[in-house]
């Protein structure tokens, strides 16, 4: 197995980091949650259309049969899971959302387990705990709790956003069994993405942030959030499950609470403490240790 494969997730999980910052900036701008979910999906569904059609319009042809697990992949696992993160990202705090969003990996294993006999190893169990673990420090949660005025609805968002993520991934997989590439899965993906969020969106909140100001900034902070928080790191988690067992790419990508406190410490000027930074270390042990090979009789 080509090693290299272990890094698209991890690149997934970066630029899924990126997402906090497009969505503080887009929210200053008076762009609801919707609004902001269908830009994103909207922007990547036509971006992906380009990339095609010059590509490989080969890659477009899907089976009518098959349009439940792109369905079940936008819908739930990707539009769903961001409207969830979005609202609980507003309600709570982003760290918190993060934190939360950071024990998907448990629901993958489960599923993945009783669905494609992955074996739940103890490898696995000890990553997923030290990736958490990580998330927690990184995301400063003890400071964060003692002073956190808890948001029901918040809350109740931010623990089913992993159980959506987890649902994306688990499609993913069933489409690459099912021979599908991994640009064909994202496209139909994130189209029925589009399709759920488009009509409800705000229109000319976008149109008015476009317009507004220093105009070809605005456009590409608009291109950039599609690109970096949908269209790449999907497909990076794609072509990764296509290779490694879809519970260790859940591990991978969980490095996205990681990314968003450097994205802060460069953009934000927020300044990692020491908790924080110790936190960053422990993640990228779990990562390190998903990545090495585990023995044939692992439990």
């Amino acid at each position: 197995m080509n090693r290299l494969y272990y890094i698209l997730p991890v690149l997934a999980g970066i630029l899924f980091g990126t997402s906090g910052s497009f969505i503080r900036i887009l929210a200053k701008a008076d762009l609801n949650t919707v609004t902001i979910v269908a830009q994103r999906a909207s922007f990547a569904v036509v971006l992906l259309a380009i990339v095609l059609f010059f590509y490989d319009r080969s890659l477009l042809k899907i089976k009518l049969r098959d349009l439940w697990i792109f369905a079940l992949a936008g819908i739930c696992g990707i539009n769903i899971m961001n409207l969830c993160l979005t609202v609980s990202m507003q309600e709570l705090t982003m760290s918190f959302a993060a934190v939360l969003l950071s024990t998907f990996p448990v629901f993958v294993f489960i599923l993945s387990a009783v669905l494609f006999k992955e074996r739940i190893t103890k490898l696995k169990i000890t990553c997923s705990i030290l990736a958490i673990l990580g998330c927690y420090m990184v995301s400063e949660m003890p400071g964060i709790l003692s002073s956190l005025t808890f948001s029901g609805k918040g809350l109740f968002l931010g623990i089913l956003t992993p159980i959506f993520y987890s649902i994306y991934s688990i499609a993913s997989r069933v489409a690459v069994d099912r021979g599908y590439q991994a640009l064909t899965i994202t496209f139909y993906s994130i189209a029925f993405m589009a399709l759920a969020s488009v009509p409800f969106a705000d229109w000319s909140a976008i149109g008015s942030y476009a317009a507004g100001g220093n105009t070809a900034v605005h456009i590409a902070v608009l291109l950039a959030h599609a690109i970096c928080v949908a269209v790449l790191p999907y497909l990076l988690f794609t072509i990764g499950i296509q290779h490694i067992d879809v519970g260790k790419a859940a591990i991978l990508s969980s490095s996205e609470p990681a990314a968003a406190m450097l994205y802060g410490a460069l953009f934000f000027h927020e300044i990692p403490s020491i908790a924080a930074i110790i936190g960053l270390i422990v993640a990228s042990i779990a990562i390190a240790l998903i990545s090495m090979p585990e023995p044939e009789h692992g439990t």
